[in-house]
C-alpha cells in the first residue's frame, strides 16, 4: 500500500499544480489526460495522458508537499535530537540528516529527469540488448513538480501471477535485476537507491518473448559515489566473495568502519562472520528458512546498539547502498527463486578491478591483476 497505492490527491489539486508550473491547465497542455491516477505514492501520483499523439505517464507532485515537508523535517529532526539525548544508544541523528539531505532532492523533478538521462547513458549496453528500459522524458511537459515520461507497459516485478501469465521465469528476472544494479554500484557508481517493487516493472523481451525485460521507474533518489569509494566497495565485496578476512578488514579501514568490519560484512550479507570467511562460493545465498530468520533476528537484537552506532559513523554513500541492498534482497525473496547473486557480484567486481589495476600499472600483461580476475571467476 505504501509503495504505489497511497491516498490520492483530488483532480482539482492536480490541475492547480500543473497550472502553476506551466501556466496551462492539464487539458490545455496535453491532448487528453485521465483524471484518475494509475498509481500514487508518498510524493506524487501518476496519470495516463496523450501528448502529440503519444501515450505518456504524467507524474504530479502532491500539492503543498514541498512546503509541508519542510515542517515535517524540522519536527522529525527535533524529536530525534531530543530522544537521542534522553536515551543512551539511541543515536538516529544520521537518519534525520539523510532525510534532510535527500528529501528536497526527491521533490525536484527536474533533478529526477537529469538522473534518468544519466542512468540511460550508463546502462546503454543493457538498453541496447532490450534487457532494460528506462522511460524517455518530455522536457516541454516537465517542471520542478511535474515530470512527463513515455508510458511503459509491464507488471510489478513481484506480481507472481502476472509473471506466470507472461510465462517468464522468476530466476531470469532476479538475475537481470542483479546485473542491472551491480553495473550501477560497481561499474558506474551512480546508483538508483529506491529499487522497491513499485519502481520496477517486468514484461516479455521484444525479441525473445520467453525472456524478461525490466523497466526501471522513479529516478528521484540516486547516489553518486566517488571513484575511491566505489573501488573500495568493489574490494570489500571481493574480500567477502573470497572469504578473505584480512582484505575485508583493510578495506573497511579505508571506509571509516574501523573495528566494526565484521559487523558491516554481516549487515551487507545477512550472514554471520564465520560464514563470510568460509571458503564456499555458495555461502552467501539466502536460505529463507524459519531457523535462518530466527538466527538473524537474534543477531540483530544482540548487536543492535553496535549497528546503530556504526550507521552513525559511516559515509552517506554506504547508508544508501545498505538501503539499496535491503530492497534488492527483498525482491529476491519475493520472487522466490534467489539466483547466485554472489557470482554476479564476483564477475562484475572482478572486471572493474581488473580494468582499474591494468590502468594504474600501465601494463596490460600485469600478472597479479589477471590472476585476481581469474580468482573471482572460478
Amino acid at each position: 500500500t505504501l509503495l504505489y497505492r497511497t491516498p490520492t490527491s483530488p483532480w482539482s489539486c492536480v490541475r492547480k499544480v500543473i497550472k502553476e508550473d506551466f501556466g496551462k491547465y492539464p487539458e490545455e497542455l496535453f491532448d487528453t489526460i485521465e483524471r484518475d491516477p494509475i498509481a500514487s505514492a508518498s510524493l506524487a501520483q501518476v496519470h495516463i495522458a496523450y501528448l502529440n499523439g503519444e501515450k505518456v505517464a504524467v507524474k504530479v507532485q502532491h500539492q503543498h508537499l514541498l512546503e509541508e515537508s519542510k515542517n515535517d523535517m524540522r519536527a522529525i529532526t527535533i524529536i530525534v535530537d531530543l530522544v537521542s539525548r534522553i536515551f543512551e544508544g539511541f543515536t538516529y541523528n544520521w537518519l534525520s540528516r539523510e532525510m534532510n539531505t535527500n528529501l528536497p532532492l526527491e521533490l525536484d523533478f527536474l533533478l529526477e529527469a537529469k538522473n534518468l538521462l544519466k542512468c540511460r547513458d550508463d546502462l546503454q549496453g543493457l538498453i541496447q540488448t532490450g534487457d532494460l528500459v528506462i522511460p524517455s522524458v518530455y522536457p516541454a511537459a516537465t517542471s520542478k513538480r511535474v515530470i512527463t515520461m513515455s508510458f511503459e507497459d509491464g507488471t510489478y516485478v513481484t506480481d507472481l501471477p502476472g509473471i506466470a501469465k507472461m510465462k517468464l521465469k522468476t530466476s531470469d528476472i532476479s538475475r537481470l535485476v542483479s546485473k542491472t544494479f551491480c553495473d550501477q554500484m560497481y561499474r558506474h557508481g551512480f546508483v538508483h537507491c529506491d529499487p522497491h517493487e513499485g519502481n520496477i516493472l517486468v514484461r516479455p523481451h521484444a525479441k525473445h518473448p520467453n525472456k524478461p525485460t525490466i523497466v526501471l521507474l522513479d529516478h528521484g533518489l540516486y547516489k553518486q559515489m566517488s571513484d575511491e569509494f566505489r573501488l573500495d566497495y568493489c574490494r570489500l565485496w571481493r574480500g567477502i566473495v573470497l572469504g578473505d578476512g584480512e582484505m575485508i578488514k583493510t578495506t573497511c579501514e579505508h571506509m571509516k568502519v574501523g573495528p566494526a568490519y565484521t559487523l558491516l560484512a554481516a549487515m551487507l550479507t545477512m550472514r554471520p562472520w564465520d560464514d563470510i570467511v568460509a571458503q564456499d562460493r555458495n555461502k552467501l545465498q539466502q536460505k529463507n528458512s524459519k531457523g535462518e530468520s530466527a538466527m538473524l533476528k537474534a543477531y540483530a537484537r544482540k548487536y543492535f546498539k553496535d549497528i546503530v552506532q556504526l550507521l552513525g559513523r559511516v559515509d552517506s554513500e554506504l547508508l544508501l547502498l545498505l538501503k539499496t541492498n535491503d530492497c534488492l534482497r527483498h525482491l529476491d525473496r519475493k520472487l522466490g527463486t534467489p539466483v547466485n547473486t554472489t557470482k554476479i557480484v564476483a564477475s562484475t567486481t572482478a572486471s572493474v578491478l581488473l580494468e582499474e589495476e591494468l590502468k594504474s600499472t600501465g601494463d596490460t600483461d600485469s600478472f597479479s591483476a589477471v590472476y585476481n580476475f581469474i580468482q573471482l571467476h572460478i
